[in-house]
């Protein structure tokens, strides 16, 4: 009993569920072997929707991130058509755009609408605001790229002096 409470005390200071595993044990090697089975064994519908949910993830942790290097709607968007092997004109079709203006959308050249966001949850089952989300975090930072020094001429103080 003493021995399962020091364990339970222990991943609660450490975050860690299990005891780390040595890589060159046989276990390791079985493990292994068992988890490569299982991945060859799914379906490609399977393979497919486990690749959109690792994208979905991907999109989530960009959106929550800080990081400099962006990531448009667009490249997201190429990236789901490779994985499902959907060609561009198809999946504009499909949506009811025109092939030229979801290409357009691909570049960065046109915004996605609300109506658009709310069509991709329903086929990739990916929240209407991670894409809107994006798109404006995306605007947001070109926005105070180019104004940054215009916008800080804005503030509280002065405007409650005058």
């Amino acid at each position: 009993m003493k021995k399962v409470r020091r364990h339970k005390e222990n991943e609660r200071e450490t975050g860690q569920l299990t005891e780390p595993m040595d890589i060159s044990s046989d276990d390791f090697t079985d493990f292994r072997h068992f988890i490569l089975s299982k991945s060859k064994s799914r379906t490609k519908e399977q393979k497919i929707l486990v690749e959109v949910m690792a994208l979905k993830y991907r999109m989530e942790d960009y959106l929550a991130s800080e990081q400099k290097q962006e990531i448009s709607i667009g490249e997201f968007l190429r990236t789901l058509l490779k994985v499902t092997n959907i060609r561009q004109n198809r999946f504009a079709e499909y949506i009811g755009m025109r092939p030229t203006n979801f290409n357009k959308l691909l570049r960065g050249e046109r915004r996605m609408s609300l109506e658009q966001a709310m069509i991709m949850e329903s086929i990739f089952d990916i929240e209407p605001e991670t894409w809107i989300g994006i798109q404006t975090k995306n605007d947001l930072r070109k926005l105070s790229k180019v104004k940054k020094q215009e916008y800080s001429n804005y503030n509280l103080k002065e405007l409650i002096e005058k």
